[in-house]
């Protein structure tokens, strides 16, 4: 009986295995660069720096908000929806051989001043850009309203 379930287990596993490795597969070329744009241009990473020092500058114009406010804070950001929208930007504003053009200046070139988007993608990613600092700050104000307190 034990060997049937380890067999059941590993058929799962096997089978969870081949879905996550056909979806990979399932994505178009550019959608992989997309992916490889995110990645390389370190939106997430940068993104959440930028959080992380924003609340730990209020946290310090706060201090009597306790610490545990801001680390939860912190934690409740939805960056996936972030890089979600950011993906969707891309993907409605962007061919494939500027993706892919934006990917090599992403990998080749230190200064990143000297990036130049197009207008229309400019404007689209300051569209969702806004919209997460938008929802950062109702993460704020039912982190405070969850814990009694309030930003004034």
């Amino acid at each position: 009986m034990q060997y049937c379930k380890t067999i059941f287990s590993f058929i799962i596993v096997m089978a969870f295995c081949g879905n996550i490795n056909a979806q990979q597969q399932a994505l178009s070329p550019k959608q992989q660069q997309i992916n490889t744009l995110i990645k390389v241009s370190g939106a997430e990473q940068e993104t959440r720096l930028i959080l992380e020092t924003s609340v730990d500058a209020l946290a310090k114009q706060k201090p009597n908000i306790p610490a545990h406010v801001w680390a939860e804070i912190k934690a409740q950001v939805n960056y996936k929806q972030f890089i979600s929208n950011l993906d969707s930007v891309y993907n409605a504003n962007c061919t494939i051989v500027e993706i892919r053009e934006l990917v090599t200046f992403y990998k080749t070139t230190a200064d990143k001043s000297k990036l130049s988007l197009k207008p229309e993608l400019k404007e689209a990613i300051y569209k969702v850009s806004k919209q997460f600092g938008k929802s950062v700050n109702e993460t704020i104000a039912a982190v405070f309203t969850k814990n009694g307190l309030s930003l004034q």
